[in-house]
């Protein structure tokens, strides 16, 4: 499979985009932090996805399942829906170097995308060798932000979810 560069366009939850957003949580000398956001595929967009051949496919009914009961034994609840994917950028490449920060458009930069907003995701899909496998990645390129719904921080005083 040769390169190929193909275009989402969804809701978007936990976009971390912004080049002081990155997420070093689990950064590996070769890939360093990331960053990433989730989008909800419709139907057609997930038949389009899952044909690009990427290990891990759009979240489906069987996926669910599986994390609800994961979530119920930590007494938490799920936090995805069917369709989900999650498209990442690493900060470097082993061979192309380092890479930055995905190209974010529609919005000044800096202002956070908060869960809902609609957004038309760029994604590179690209064949691997590691270890002997082979298969299909996916890099996040660029989100244009079609339709803001601007994340607020809730006040201190509450432990509840974000304020749109």
């Amino acid at each position: 499979m040769a390169t190929k560069y193909v275009e989402f366009t969804g809701p978007v939850r936990w976009a971390k985009v912004w080049p002081a957003q990155v997420d070093r949580k689990f950064a590996t000398d070769n890939a360093g932090g990331n960053w990433s956001l989730i989008m909800t595929l419709d139907d057609k967009q997930q038949k389009m996805y899952n044909a690009l051949g990427t290990k891990n496919g759009a979240i489906n009914e069987d996926d669910l399942a599986i994390l609800a009961i994961k979530a119920k034994k930590k007494g938490k609840e799920v936090d995805a829906k069917i369709g989900d994917v999650t498209f990442r950028r690493n900060e470097r490449h082993p061979k192309l170097g380092d890479l930055g920060s995905p190209a974010v458009y529609g919005i000044e930069e800096g202002t956070s995308i908060g869960n809902e907003s609609i957004c038309t995701v760029k994604a590179e899909f690209y064949p691997y060798t590691f270890e002997g496998q082979t298969g299909t990645a996916s890099r996040l390129v660029s989100v244009k932000v079609d339709k803001l719904v601007e994340y607020v921080k809730p006040s201190t005083d509450t432990d509840g979810p974000p304020v749109f």
